[in-house]
């Protein structure tokens, strides 16, 4: 049964993606998938992974969408390879959610990040979707087609958070509009979270955790490509952790206002350039008057 704390006409649309064990039942959304495949954009231009562990967000003028990948089931495929869950999450930009479809998606994401940024030998959120699947149901349903699998899938998606269901306040998460900050540091963590409240609420930007990305350097690209501000958390495996935020200067950022300086002094090159005029417009009167005098003169 699906939980009271869904609306039956919610605009959120919930999309869980695994597989199966046999070789044929490969990665897919269960049911139905997602209008389109956005997060591909951030793979195709090398800023991440999207098979490993990550979150991303946008949010523009059609609406929020958001990207969960990476955690680890204890099911195995035929090869006996881990099988991950992912979790696609969106609604349109004319359709808010209420406070407790809100709250869900919130708690979702934050227990999502977590998971992924301090990883466990059985991650928390994975845990819970496994006691709601289990391998035979995963079979049949990555078999299915159709609303009706989705629908199970969505329930099960809902069921398995439903307990982190938390209120995150959409208040500025920093004085930067674009930043990045280390998936390690819970400051960073906070604000990310702060940013995706925002875009829930209707504001337009990206949130993205990267495992392509070790520090400010290696997004200038990023900024390049779009507009809007962009909260970005480094997750490259063998990256140099740091602590705090960094700005990101690139588009989609606010200019600072010019620092008051001393006045700029005449150079070198400038004050040779004058002396030069004056030289030369000093010759041409020479001669000038030379000629003139010159031509004044009496004949003999």
């Amino acid at each position: 049964m699906v939980p009271e704390y869904r609306s039956s006409d919610s605009p959120l649309r919930v999309h869980l993606r695994t597989r199966g064990y046999p070789r044929e039942l490969d990665y897919d959304f269960i049911g139905v998938s997602p209008d389109r495949f956005w997060w591909r954009y951030y793979q195709k231009n090398e800023w991440t992974d999207v098979e490993k562990a990550v979150i991303l967000a946008e949010s523009d003028d059609d609406g929020w969408r958001i990207y969960l990948q990476g955690l680890e089931s204890r099911r195995r495929d035929y090869d006996n390879t881990v099988i991950m869950f992912g979790v696609v999450l969106s609604a349109p930009r004319n359709e808010p959610l209420d406070s407790r479809e809100r709250a869900f998606v919130l708690g979702l994401v934050a227990r999502w990040l977590a998971d992924i940024a301090e990883p466990t030998e059985y991650a928390v959120g994975a845990q819970r979707l496994d006691e709601l699947l289990s391998a035979e149901e995963a079979d049949r349903l990555c078999a299915e087609r159709g609303t009706e699998a989705a629908e199970r899938a969505e329930e099960i998606v809902r069921v398995a958070f439903a307990e982190f269901a938390t209120d995150v306040p959409a208040s500025p998460d920093m004085k930067y509009v674009s930043w990045i900050g280390d998936i390690s540091d819970p400051r960073a963590r906070a604000a990310f979270l702060a940013r995706i409240a925002a875009f829930v609420d209707g504001t337009r930007g990206r949130a993205l955790v990267l495992t392509h990305v070790e520090n400010e350097h290696d997004v200038t690209g990023l900024l390049a490509q779009r507009t809007g501000g962009v909260a970005v958390l480094a997750a490259r495996k063998s990256r140099t952790p740091f602590t705090g935020v960094r700005e990101l200067a690139g588009k989609g950022t606010t200019p600072r206002p010019p620092v008051p300086g001393p006045t700029p002094q005449p150079t070198v090159r400038k004050v040779l350039i004058a002396i030069s005029i004056v030289l030369l417009v000093g010759l041409l009167v020479w001669v000038i008057w030379t000629l003139v005098g010159t031509n004044s003169s009496p004949s003999r």
